[in-house]
């Protein structure tokens, strides 16, 4: 019985996900448009449809959600030849070929982020608050994309949910930054407002946990993050909040998967001595 009841609420929690996400790309195109169509301008026709793309995988999360036995339906990816991938509006995808003869997605974290900053300057004024441009550090000197091993529409995501946080729950003026290092791409979302009013494990935990809503998005974010070997945290801040998702470089998550690979093989390789006495007194 106790089983039972923990699978329906694990499963309550994959399908509110997959309609926050819905909800979340609909309601930011719809204001943006709004916004623009004030000052007599118009959104990229690329940014709008960026976000009914957010908003199909989400309807596809929303039916995995009902198929899932192990938690994962929500992160579920395409393969970067469909549609979203085709159209994507500027964003640099590159599917390049794994040890496992699969392909992995790299995206240009830069051209995502900037998208994003598009669209979210123009919600933030229909909300009375200013969105920043992105302000990119970049640290490697090589003047190279700023690629990570993440789908493009889980990143938007990722981003997006950051944002929203800062809107709905942080004060003044929204920056976004993007920090890049050998072997890190690091997006920053900061405002002035109070900071979290709790650890973010906590925070994260409380939708699952049946405590209400707050923390979804960010929950969300996390777990694309943690997918792909990064993280999201929080950063110290002289003031509010300063929330950095935390990515591996493609060419990093690509050299860590190589190696499980390699230790996995050589794992099972390793044959157990007392197996092989046991052979031999067979």
């Amino acid at each position: 019985m106790v089983a039972q009841r923990q699978e329906m609420q694990r499963r309550a929690e994959l399908v509110a996900r997959a309609c926050h996400e819905i909800r979340g790309p609909l309601t930011a195109a719809g204001l943006a448009a709004e916004a623009a169509a004030r000052r007599g301008a118009h959104l990229p026709p690329a940014v709008l449809e960026h976000e009914l793309w957010r908003a199909a995988r989400a309807v596809d999360d929303l039916g995995a959600a009902g198929r899932s036995r192990r938690g994962i339906a929500f992160l579920r990816d395409r393969s970067p030849g469909h549609d979203e991938a085709r159209t994507g509006g500027g964003v640099d995808v590159r599917a390049d070929a794994t040890a496992g003869g699969g392909a992995r997605t790299h995206t240009d974290a830069v051209a995502v982020l900037d998208r994003q900053a598009v669209l979210w300057t123009r919600v933030g004024e229909a909300r009375g608050r200013t969105v920043h441009p992105v302000a990119t550090i970049d640290g490697r000197r090589d003047g190279s994309p700023a690629l990570v091993a993440v789908d493009p529409i889980r990143l938007a995501q990722a981003i997006a949910n950051l944002i929203v946080n800062a809107l709905d729950h942080g004060q003044g003026d929204i920056h976004l930054v993007l920090r890049t290092t050998p072997g890190r791409v690091r997006i920053e979302v900061c405002d002035s407002g109070p900071g979290l009013p709790e650890p973010l494990r906590v925070l994260i935990a409380r939708p699952r946990a049946g405590r209400g809503r707050r923390g979804r998005g960010l929950a969300i974010t996390a777990a694309i993050a943690e997918r792909v070997g990064g993280s999201l945290v929080v950063a110290p801040a002289a003031r509010g909040a300063r929330m950095v998702l935390d990515l591996p470089a493609a060419a990093a998550a690509a050299a860590a998967a190589a190696n499980a690979q390699q230790r996995a093989a050589s794992t099972a390789r390793v044959v157990p001595a007392s197996s092989r006495a046991g052979v031999s007194a067979a």
